[in-house]
This record gives C-alpha cells, structure tokens and sequence, in this order.
C-alpha cells in the first residue's frame, strides 16, 4: 500500500513537472473571461513565461511567476493573483482565480513564421480609417509591422507585431494601430484586398503598388573624368528649341520613409522658361525634393539657367560616368535614354536617364545618400505639359 502512494506521488511530481514545463514559453493571452459579470474582455498580447520566473512583453519584463501544485502565482499588472491551472496542453492553457479565467493559446514560433509567410498579407497595404489621414501598413517577416499615419502637416510610424492563425483565419496585431488592434476576422483576402472584422466593424486593405527600391554603390576613385561630348545634349540651341515648346514638367516624387520599405509619393512640377531670341533656358531643378509650388510665401525659387559648367543640366552633378542607354518606362511613357550615374553635393549619389531625342528633359532619376542621416528617393517623369 505505501509502495502504492509512493508510486502516485511521484506521478503526480512528474505530471505536475510536465506541466512547469507546459507553461514556460510565449503564449499569446487572447481573453480575459469575467464569469460573474459575464464579460469577456479581449487582450490579444503575447507573454514569454521564461525558464527563469520572468515574465517577458516583446523582450521586456513585465513581471514574475512560479508554478507549484498546479497552481501559478503571477506579479504583474493587470492580471496578478495565483491562479488554477484548469487546463493545459501543448497549444492551450486556461488559468481560473475566483470568477476570472485568462485564456492562453501557445505560440510555436517556428509556425507562426511559416503562417504569415504563406498568409498573402506581405508587403505595404492602405487603410483609411479616418478621412483626415492616410494610413499605411507594412507587413514583414517574421512578424513585424509598421504603421504610418501621415496628412500633410503630420506624420507618425508606430511598430507592431503581427501573426496569421491559417485554421481560425485571424489576424492578431499587437501594437497602438487603433481600430484594427487585437483579434481580427479575416473574412476574404486576396494579393489586392484584404477584408476584416473587427469588434463588430468591418475593414478594407488595399495593396499599395511596390516601388522598385535600386540602392546605389558608387565609388569617386572608379570614376573618370567624362566631357560634356558623352552625353546625348550637345546642342545648346537645339535644346532651347525644343524645351520652348514646353511649359512644365511634372514628377512623380518617391521618398522612402525610414526603416520601413513604404514610400511617401507627391508631385512636383518644374517650370520651363525658353528663349530662342535670348539664347535662354532655365528649368526648375525639381531634383532637390521640392519645387516652387511648395515653398513658403517669404521663400524663393532658386533659377536654375543653363551653363556650360552643368554638363546635367538640370542637375547640379560635376562627377559623373556614362554606363549606356536603356529604354525605361515611366508614368510619362516610354522613353529611350542614356543612363549616367553621378555624385552630387554631399555624398549623394544618382543615377540619372537621361531622354536622348528630348534634351532637357530627363525621366528619372534615382536619388541615394547612404549614411545613416541619408534619403532615398525617385523621381520620375508624370507629364509633359506644352505651351
């Protein structure tokens, strides 16, 4: 009979053993069930019950815990007391205390990673939950989210994190993303749309279109001295001709937001003033991020009039290399150009396609400036609008 007791003593150790070990490691606290009141109040935030007693938010400790006779005392805000372990397993845990129930479902980090991989969510999406704002939402691997408010006096990125549960078809985010924070219900997705529920309110995600992100490598030492006569405009006055038919031209203006893969987009349009008479041309050098459109009323435009001393023009680059032609598409069109790449003012470092039958005109250039202070932004040619 002792020997029987004995035996139940020592599993009843190695079960309640089995379960420590059970509880250590992330579970995602979905719920907190308020029985008395019948109340259910969503949570959705992942705690890393680690080996050491220390409970971890996102590698931040936010408390302690300790496990003895099926029962977990935890010390944190929100949720301390000791708890019942009324249920474990490898996937859920619920712990009672009183009328309160906290409900766990375990994280398998190995399969989250897989999850959102496969869930079409990567990538940039437009939310628009307020009129006033613009809001972008960037899904990465593993599991981290970016959030950008932008209107055009603010802008704001927040961080987040993210999973996909393929089987409930629920999106989690974790972070201070407003009003689709938490437990979401896909209802349909698609490589455009995502549609979701939550708390009641149904959510439209749409794909942002992907901008090519071309980083830029360039060394002064591999570059030789190139004349004015490698470019494709070398006659002045056939470039004031064909630049006064011309009135101004608009680009599209691509600057990427910092440490995210997401782009700010907006207009800027160059003015074009020629002269045949007066052998004058000046456009307005757009290629600096502004034009005069956006300045302040006490603020001027720089002139930007041709000289023999900018080889291209409009670009204020002395250090460049021609490294051939290529057809490029733009919103403009299409055009056949002659691609240089070149090193402004400050260590920035371009790639310019220049348009070979349109001089003066020049369709894209790609702006990069790679220390850590640095922008990265592309311009290319929208339209072309005539006198």
């Amino acid at each position: 009979m002792k020997r029987y007791i004995l035996i139940l003593l020592v599993l009843s150790s190695i079960q309640l053993q089995a379960q420590k070990y059970l509880m250590e490691g992330e579970w995602l606290l979905e719920h907190i069930n308020d029985m008395q009141n019948n109340n259910i109040e969503e949570v959705a935030q992942i705690l890393n019950f680690d080996t050491t007693g220390t409970i971890f938010i996102q590698e931040r400790p936010f408390g302690t815990w300790s496990f003895e006779n099926n029962r977990v005392s935890i010390d944190a805000n929100k949720i301390p007391g000791t708890y019942e372990v009324t249920a474990i397993s490898d996937q859920e845990m619920e712990l009672t205390l009183d009328n309160k129930q906290l409900y766990f479902t375990k994280i398998d980090r190995s399969k989250m990673i897989t999850d959102n991989k496969n869930s079409s969510l990567l990538g940039v999406w437009k939310f628009n939950s307020q009129e006033r704002l613009q809001e972008l939402i960037e899904f990465k691997e593993p599991d981290e989210l970016l959030h950008i408010e932008m209107d055009d006096s603010y802008k704001g990125t927040q961080k987040g994190i993210w999973l996909y549960k393929p089987i409930t078809k629920e999106l989690i985010i974790i972070g201070q993303i407003g009003k689709i924070d938490g437990i979401n219900t896909v209802l349909s997705i698609s490589n455009n749309e995502v549609l979701l529920e939550n708390k009641g309110n149904k959510y439209i995600l749409k794909k942002e279109v992907q901008v090519t992100i071309e980083r830029l490598d360039l060394h002064e030492e591999d570059f030789q001295n190139e004349s004015e006569d490698d470019l494709p405009w070398k006659d002045y006055y056939n470039m004031i001709t064909e630049m006064s038919k011309i009135n101004q031209l608009v680009y599209q203006y691509d600057l990427l937001e910092e440490n995210t893969s997401t782009f700010e987009t907006k207009l800027l349009t160059a003015n074009v003033s020629a002269s045949i008479n007066n052998e004058a041309l000046n456009i307005d050098n757009v290629f600096k991020g502004y034009d005069r459109f956006s300045l302040y009323e006490d603020q001027e435009f720089p002139e930007n009039k041709y000289d023999n001393f900018k080889p291209l023009y409009p670009c204020s680059a002395n250090t460049f290399r021609v490294i051939g032609e290529e057809e490029i598409k733009v919103p403009a069109g299409v055009f056949n150009c002659t691609v240089v790449e070149a090193f402004g003012s400050f260590g920035i470092q371009l790639k310019i396609y220049m348009v070979k039958d349109k001089p003066g005109i020049i369709a894209k250039v790609i702006s990069d400036s790679p220390d850590e202070y640095g922008h990265y932004a592309i311009y290319q040619l929208k339209e072309i609008q005539l006198n």
